[in-house]
């Protein structure tokens, strides 16, 4: 069904750098910057120091009064990396998880009264016939979704809250499901003793999904167990568990055996066959419960020998402690994003959402901070860092030594982090020449999509060549290589350098601000 009763707002992108007004025509050259940037509720404070990747950040907020608790508002946002608005979406004060594009055109987000998908070109919204709580997650080869449900098992006259996966049609049809508590006994129950509203012990509180189409197999993530699971789809049987009752033999950053890796974590997401990346809250830690280092981790495991390594972390200051809520990213230049999340931290009472990018050494090269605002704070559940077209990986200054085969390597990537492969295509004009063209799938997970073209052999000098990708909707990147035949090419040639983003404007943009040159806003009610 169509939804038209929120609002939703598609706003000039100040990225792209257009400025219109009624006597001005939509184009790629001469642009200027616009002077009336619109930035998000919550007014957050942005900083940068170093190398991040650059393109947009997809999330949403809650700003919440800390007097009586309650929300204010909850504003799904697309920015880019100054905090200026590209799309805003008023989700209403019924609960909210997180956001995700499926594709270059529909989101995926959810309440408490269910899922929705988005589309931001046709700004329809339909109501998915099923709800859940924590996450929805899509099972692309057989148009379903997973989504977590609660149920009680009583034991003894206690009551016991358990959680159950569940897998619907879009229309709201149940065709799979499984209990945790069939795998689950009540002695993993967090011994701080989590409980949830009206004084229920919260055994499990299941808070993420993540699906392997491959392998058709189900990783969920148990707060209050400090352990995730394997599942296979085809029988619902666990396969195995990993953490506190888990069946591998873990190890830390510095290599030393533990019997517990992390506490209370959130949303862990797939980054290869073999790892993870994950947050973890440091929350109840049964070493020091006064530690509050909120962390975030890659995991990497061997299935054969049963052991996890930890082969990253970045271990918060106390002020980012996140107590509940968070999320990890791992983006395409190897860098990790991470959601600090919630509307205050430990001794800092004038900061809410922390959301940060940090690098291989774990430094935080990009924040966004969110200072509060008399009584009221923001908190933000989740974040994904997108671009509105592929991403291309190539150094602009390509150098190949005098005498050698011109062999130009690139690497492409989907626009956001796919979970399964996702279609495209790329031309190759070399000279303005036409010379490749092709299908391509992009990898899934963000990992990179190696290719190369064999340029043959050249006489020294300049040449250039252009590589044009798209995605599945023919959202278009366009780089300029400058290839250099030069008898002595520096040491530190061909780097790769990342081009997330292009002046090429996404059509459903175009059109959105065409009918609403004077206003500069596209709303749709």
């Amino acid at each position: 069904m169509l939804n038209t009763s929120i609002t939703s707002k598609i706003y000039p992108s100040v990225l792209i750098l257009l400025f219109l007004t009624s006597n001005v025509m939509i184009s790629q050259g001469n642009i200027e910057e616009s002077t009336d940037a619109i930035s998000i509720r919550g007014n957050p404070v942005i900083t940068s120091n170093g190398d991040y990747f650059d393109a947009y950040n997809l999330f949403i907020i809650e700003r919440r009064s800390m007097v009586d608790y309650t929300s204010v508002d909850k504003t799904l946002y697309l920015t880019d990396m100054g905090g200026n608005i590209i799309i805003e979406k008023d989700i209403g004060l019924d609960g909210f998880m997180s956001v995700e594009f499926l594709n270059s055109t529909t989101l995926l987000y959810g309440n408490y009264f269910g899922a929705f998908l988005w589309n931001i070109e046709t700004d329809e919204t339909e109501q998915l016939g099923f709800k859940g709580h924590h996450e929805y997650e899509r099972n692309e080869a057989n148009d379903t979704y997973f989504t977590l449900q609660p149920y009680i098992i009583e034991n003894q006259g206690t009551e016991y809250l358990y959680d159950q996966i569940a897998e619907y049609t879009p229309n709201g049809t149940l065709v799979w499901s499984v209990n945790m508590g069939d795998f689950i006994p009540f002695s993993h129950w967090c011994p701080y003793e989590d409980l949830e509203i009206g004084g229920v012990a919260d055994v499990t509180h299941a808070n993420s999904i993540s699906y392997n189409q491959d392998q058709d197999v189900i990783y969920v993530s148990c707060r209050n167990t400090n352990t995730f699971y394997k599942i296979d789809h085809k029988t619902g049987s666990l396969l195995w568990s990993l953490g506190e009752h888990g069946d591998f033999t873990m190890r830390n950053i510095y290599g030393n055996i533990k019997d517990i890796l992390f506490y209370h974590g959130h949303a862990l997401e797939i980054t290869s066959e073999n790892s993870f990346i994950y947050f973890d809250n440091d929350e109840h830690n049964q070493t020091d419960n006064l530690n509050h280092h909120s962390r975030i981790i890659e995991i990497t495991i061997d299935e054969n020998t049963m052991t996890a390594n930890t082969t990253y972390e970045f271990s918060s200051p106390k002020e980012y402690h996140t107590a509940w809520w968070g999320d990890a990213d791992l983006l395409p230049n190897g860098n990790k994003l991470g959601t600090f999340g919630t509307h205050g931290h430990e001794g800092e009472t004038t900061i809410g959402a922390r959301l940060v990018e940090v690098n291989s050494k774990s430094e935080i090269v990009w924040e966004m901070y969110f200072p509060k605002e008399g009584d009221i704070a923001v908190g933000v559940y989740r974040m994904e860092r997108i671009s509105l077209s592929p991403i291309i990986q190539i150094d602009p200054l390509y150098w190949i030594k005098s005498g050698e085969k011109a062999i130009i390597n690139w690497e492409a990537f989907y626009n956001f982090r796919n979970k399964y492969p996702m279609n495209g295509s790329y031309k190759l004009y070399f000279e303005e020449e036409l010379i490749e063209q092709s299908e391509l799938d992009f990898k899934k997970y963000w990992q990179p999509t190696s290719l190369s073209v064999d340029l043959g052999y050249l006489e020294d000098g300049n040449y250039n060549l252009t590589i044009v990708i798209k995605d599945e909707s023919e959202h278009q990147n366009i780089e300029q290589i400058n290839v250099q035949i030069s008898e002595n090419p520096p040491a530190n040639a061909n780097k790769s350098r990342f081009h997330p983003l292009s002046l090429v404007i996404p059509l459903f943009l175009l059109s959105a601000l065409s009918l609403r040159r004077k206003k500069l806003i596209f709303i749709v009610r």
